[in-house]
């Protein structure tokens, strides 16, 4: 049975972040600027502008900023200038890339993934051992049409099988009202993805324990989104921090940032994030072996569980390189290529394994759709010119609303770095602080610099 989860949604001056927390543990962290975009996997109706056989695609106008790259596939393979084509988005635009599509339209559900125009049936790793998976397959085989397939999704462990064809059903109709939307445009927006709030929820279906969050509108669209199904789950609290247990939003944004992570034992591992890949080197700490392999061993395998819940955690994805201490012995090799898999397997880690090389270096991939949670957060340093990241305003402003929040009723000078001016005095006026928030411009080292100093009570 899959583990129950609780998640926790906080969303200020335009920034939203989920937590989704495990016991006492925090699986994941994501985030979303509020920046009116599309959310990915929303579906476009665009127009062919162009062929490019150096990237083996089509680029495509959907109405976004910047054309979008259409690579060939089976479903269209044949198409020419201006050809109009339903494409769904894959990937946003980010600072060396434009936007992906894919014309595999697939829209989720709550237990199923559906795929209008492309055969296939398929069930959830998580799941596939279990008993009624077959039983699932079996029923779902008897009611697809010739060109359409479905996924389970893991969430389906808990719903009846009228639940998963009425859900069935409502994906049908959905795909019917993109078809004569389509119609009716040029190009542009069909149909709009959830936020990713609302996607986190929607993905965790079937293991939410509850949700918590601290502001009405998020808790309005779940309520919409979901209905009485998640009433008995969803709670409002205007402090997260005091139900996150031991965990602080700013303390897990620290970490986020930390290029460090210490194991247990006294190794420790650095993470470092760049525009091709993502690269983990693994240090010893104390020995804890009979010998220096024996000691090698056991670290590079108590890391990789750390590994696995680092990528998850931090949402990396790509390539992904983990330099292990030097193992020489075959059959550890052996070992630690087999245990990885195990070990990613069980942290619920969707990656492909390659090899360990003779360099002792391990090599994955996993799909990525998404930034990375640091990326979402951060933004080029401007005094190192994009060779380091620093909190983005958006964060930095979340925090700032975030102290104002627990200062109301008392006087206060907010001392800010001048990079900050100006957006800092837009969240005072919008949030009609002024009778009571000064505003000093300060120089400070540190670009994210802000102070509250609070005075008499208002």
């Amino acid at each position: 049975m899959l583990a129950d989860v609780d998640v926790f949604i906080s969303r200020r001056n335009g920034l939203v972040i989920s937590v989704i927390t495990l016991g006492e543990e925090v699986v994941e962290l994501k985030s979303e600027r509020e920046n009116g975009e599309p959310p990915i996997n929303s579906v476009f109706k665009g127009v062919v502008k162009r062929r490019c056989n150096s990237l083996n695609g089509y680029f495509v106008d959907v109405g976004l900023e910047d054309e979008a790259l259409l690579q060939k596939k089976p479903e269209c393979n044949a198409l020419k200038e201006g050809d109009e084509v339903i494409v769904q988005l894959k990937r946003k635009k980010t600072l060396t890339k434009g936007p992906r599509l894919s014309c595999r339209i697939s829209l989720p559900g709550k237990y199923l993934v559906y795929f209008p125009t492309a055969r296939k049936l398929g069930v959830s790793g998580r799941i596939r051992d279990l008993p009624f998976a077959k039983k699932l397959k079996e029923l779902l085989e008897k009611v697809l049409k010739e060109n359409e397939g479905v996924i389970v999704r893991s969430s389906a462990v808990k719903a009846k099988e009228d639940e998963l064809l009425d859900e069935l059903s409502q994906l049908r109709r959905l795909w019917e009202e993109i078809k004569e939307r389509a119609k009716k445009v040029k190009k542009g927006l069909l149909w709009r993805e959830l936020p990713l709030w609302a996607r986190v929820v929607r993905d965790y279906w079937g293991q939410i324990k509850e949700v918590v969050v601290d502001d009405p509108e998020v808790w309005k669209g779940l309520a919409e989104a979901f209905g009485s199904e998640l009433s008995g789950k969803l709670r409002f609290s205007r402090n997260l921090d005091k139900v996150l247990g031991r965990h602080t939003l700013k303390n897990l944004i620290d970490r986020l940032f930390s290029r460090y992570v210490w194991l247990s034992g006294g190794g420790f591992l650095v993470i470092e994030e760049t525009e091709a890949m993502v690269v983990i080197d693994v240090n010893s700490g104390e020995g804890c072996g009979d010998s220096l392999e024996e000691n090698a061993l056991r670290t590079n395998l108590k890391a990789l569980q750390e590994v696995a819940r680092q990528i998850r955690f931090r949402n990396l994805g790509g390539i992904i390189v983990v330099d292990l201490i030097d193992v020489r012995n075959e059959e550890h090799r052996r070992k630690l290529l087999e245990e990885s898999k195990r070990i990613f397997e069980r942290e619920g880690v969707r990656v492909k394994i390659y090899e360990l090389s003779k360099l002792n270096l391990l090599e994955m991939t996993r799909r990525k759709e998404e930034q990375s949670a640091l990326r979402e957060l951060s933004e080029e340093c401007p005094a190192c010119r994009g060779l380091g990241l620093i909190k983005s305003k958006e964060l930095v402003l979340y925090f700032i609303e975030q102290e104002l929040d627990s200062f109301k009723g008392t006087k206060l000078e907010l001392r800010v770095h001048p990079r900050l001016v100006e957006a800092v005095r837009k969240l005072v006026r919008e949030k009609k602080l002024e009778p009571w928030v000064s505003i000093k411009e300060v120089w400070h080292e540190n670009p994210n610099y802000y102070e509250l100093l609070p005075s008499e009570p208002y």
